[in-house]
């Protein structure tokens, strides 16, 4: 039965998950933070440099400071997600300002590069996992998810943590 399998067939080998943990991490560390530096950098870059949007605008009205709602009541009652809220809560307390509301998503944007360096350096070879790393360090997207008050640049961590634990599986 076994034989009648075609080798070019589109379906991958059982055991595909375990041929890439095999390889171990073929990206350098010196280039991952390198990569990380340079993926920081433009995120932190003009992180301050334009004024708050509408969205934003709602996510600081509901986790303000001088508003009588407890960080319970306030947690709750958001409906963008309140794993966002939470953590810029105390965050904007320390200073009422753009760049610690913003400050959560740029942070969760700078660690998705060496997560997903790792994850992608155990599915392929070194220089795929090189390009892949930079791509996602210069994506514009990402680099501008990463500067929203937005729950955008936690959705891609936890997801690519998320990619990297099942292959530990």
């Amino acid at each position: 039965m076994k034989d009648s399998v075609n080798s070019s067939s589109l379906v991958p080998p059982a055991d595909w998950a375990r041929v890439g943990l095999a390889t171990g991490t073929n990206l350098s560390s010196r280039f991952l933070v390198l990569v990380t530096l340079l993926g920081a950098a433009l995120r932190f870059l003009e992180l301050t440099g334009q004024s708050l949007w509408v969205d934003e605008l709602l996510t600081w009205q509901m986790i303000r400071p001088g508003i009588a709602a407890s960080f319970l009541e306030q947690f709750f009652d958001s409906i963008q997600g309140p794993l966002y809220g939470a953590v810029a809560w105390p965050l904007i307390r320390i200073q009422d300002s753009p760049l610690m509301l913003r400050l959560p998503a740029a942070l969760a944007g700078v660690a998705v590069i060496p997560v997903f360096g790792l994850f992608v350096s155990r599915l392929t070879g070194g220089r795929a996992a090189r390009l892949a790393v930079l791509l996602v360090a210069l994506n514009p997207f990402h680099v501008c998810y990463s500067q929203e008050v937005r729950g955008y640049a936690f959705l891609m961590l936890f997801s690519v943590l998320m990619a990297l634990a099942y292959l530990d599986l």
